[in-house]
């Protein structure tokens, strides 16, 4: 009977870890909606939000700041400030401590097994010749005997229901994943298609330009460019790739971990169902030890999506700063740059080499004009800004304006007179490359 005793207090605190499961799994699941909305108003294609951001500069870093302040177990439990910084292992010991309540009754459900493993071989092997008589206890166990197992119908329910929510949030989950994946590597992929247009585009433009100066430095100037921006695109997608086989292998793992656990605990408690029915006391006793056993694996896992619900926030808060302020972001400690306006450095030395094949062929057409008297050739607009900053001023060339990508319609459809080499005013083609 001491037995049967020990086994309705084990259906009793299984209800009780039931109850507070389905407690946490309700306030993560809040939580987890919070940080979707935070990720859609971090969105840059919302204009209103991100002006709202624009405003708010201030009160976004001081709340960076003040989310990532946890206390870090490897530090004496002394407060982290140093930022997102995913290559600092302090941050991630105090972000993984986040989880510490589902660790703590992951931890504490185990010792109370073994606590309670203990106290029961102990009560078989000392008190085994004891005369067992029914006490208030047991009477009362026996005669609502029962009860226990409508209980014990009841939590094999919940727990089948459960499953299927938990099951149905991870195939929501890697669909979610999968989308926000597919938008990361279809952004890696426009940003190395954007960079193989400029270089086209400048190779097309040099092409153009040789038609009146082969030797001019700018050329030499944009070649060292244009390989610039092809090695970054070809940086940028091969990290893409990578990050992506990454991110596909862990989504791949927390589902496969979820469905196995869930399968686990529906076995479990269809075993218990099956067994307790047909006196098979062994297997019972095992089967409850496995559902004991993986009551405590699923808190540690509650703790794990709760570090990640945290992380998954942090970097929405650091994104979020990043579009506020680049230059004072923590997040470019993971950004693949060479240096932190390695970007502006490439605009302004494309600006500069266009800028100087302009002139030059500019001086060109003046050394045509003036010693061949060409009047029908037009001078190329220059859309770039003088030294030092060369910015791009659209503005400045006027509507009908002759631009660089003018020059071959401009060589095929114009044909030149040259009054010193034909007094009989007979038209003759002008080859500027001759």
């Amino acid at each position: 009977m001491e037995s049967r005793r020990l086994e309705q207090l084990v259906f009793l605190l299984c209800c009780f870890a039931a109850i507070t499961c389905s407690l946490h799994a309700t306030q993560a699941q809040a939580q987890g909606q919070i940080t979707q909305h935070h990720l859609k108003k971090s969105s840059p294609h919302n204009g209103a939000v991100g002006r709202i951001l624009s405003e708010m500069t201030n009160r976004s870093d001081s709340t960076l700041s003040r989310r990532i302040r946890r206390v870090d177990p490897l530090d004496g439990l002394r407060k982290y400030e140093g930022g997102y910084n995913i290559t600092n292992k302090h941050y991630w010991s105090s972000t993984i401590f986040t989880g510490r309540p589902g660790y703590v009754i992951a931890a504490l459900w185990l010792i109370g097994g073994i606590i309670f493993v203990g106290a029961l071989l102990i009560s078989k092997i000392f008190f085994a010749k004891r005369n067992t008589g029914y006490g208030d206890m047991n009477y009362f166990l026996a005669r609502f005997h029962i009860c226990s197992m409508i209980i014990f119908i009841l939590l094999a329910a919940f727990v089948i229901v459960a499953s299927a929510i938990a099951i149905r949030g991870a195939v929501r989950f890697h669909s979610r994943a999968e989308a926000v994946k597919e938008i990361i590597g279809r952004t890696a992929l426009e940003a190395t298609a954007t960079i193989y247009n400029i270089t086209e585009a400048i190779e097309k433009m040099q092409n153009t330009s040789r038609l009146y100066n082969n030797n001019s430095q700018a050329f030499d100037h944009l070649n060292s460019t244009v390989k610039a921006l092809n090695s970054e695109a070809v940086e940028i997608q091969s990290k893409a790739e990578k990050n992506m086989r990454l991110v596909s292998k862990g989504i791949n793992i927390l589902e496969a971990v979820t469905i196995l656990t869930v399968t686990l605990n529906l076995f479990a408690v269809l075993a218990l169902l099956v067994m307790r029915p047909l006196r098979l006391q062994k297997l019972c006793n095992l089967c409850i030890a496995i559902c004991w056993i993986l009551t405590a694996l699923i808190w540690m896992y509650f703790g794990l999506y709760y570090f990640l619900d945290e992380f998954a926030g942090d970097t929405c808060a650091a994104l979020e700063e990043y579009q506020l302020d680049p230059k004072n972001s923590t997040l470019g400690t993971i950004i693949p740059c060479s240096e932190k306006f390695s970007g502006s450095v490439i605009l302004h030395d494309v600006g500069a080499g266009i800028h100087d094949i302009i002139d030059q062929v500019n001086s060109n057409i003046y050394t045509i004009k003036s010693e061949y008297g060409v009047k029908q050739l037009d001078y190329i607009c220059n859309p770039f800004a003088g030294p030092p900053e060369f910015r791009y001023r659209p503005e400045n060339c006027p509507s009908g304006a002759a631009t660089i990508g003018d020059i071959p319609q401009i060589l095929n459809t114009k044909r030149f007179q040259n009054p010193k080499l034909d007094t009989d005013g007979a038209c003759i083609v002008f080859d500027p490359r001759s």
